[in-house]
């Protein structure tokens, strides 16, 4: 197990890369460029600029640490952790975005993480 520790923490790595990489374009396209100014257009488009290249850059971060997971781990075993990327996805969405998340969500990310977990260990 512990020879498999530094694939899984890349996986794991990869995971909340690419969450944040959707939390970014989610907020840049969130920005909106309505009723403003040409002075606040132009404040808006660079916000906009800087969040699809924080969005494009954790992507490519999370594409060198899957890379290098699959040198130590199987795919099978790195896809399966990959799952929880919706778990991750929706947490920071609601930590970051302040997005509301209903129960049957939070029963899905139980099932999610346990399905995870069961298939983990078998």
């Amino acid at each position: 197990m512990i020879e498999r520790l530094p694939g899984l923490l890349l996986v794991l790595g990869s995971v909340i890369t690419e969450g944040l990489g959707h939390v970014a374009f989610k907020q840049s396209v969130d920005l909106g460029c309505y009723n403003h100014t040409t002075f606040e257009i132009l404040q808006l488009a660079l916000k906009r600029y800087k969040l699809v290249s924080l969005g494009v850059a954790c992507f490519v971060v999370a594409g060198f640490c899957w890379t290098f997971a699959l040198k130590t781990l199987d795919v099978s075993m790195a896809y399966l952790i990959s799952s929880l990327e919706l778990v991750i996805i929706m947490v920071l969405c609601r930590l970051l975005l302040k997005e509301q998340i209903g129960l049957r969500r939070w029963v899905g990310v139980v099932l999610i993480v346990g399905g995870t977990i069961l298939v983990g260990l078998s």
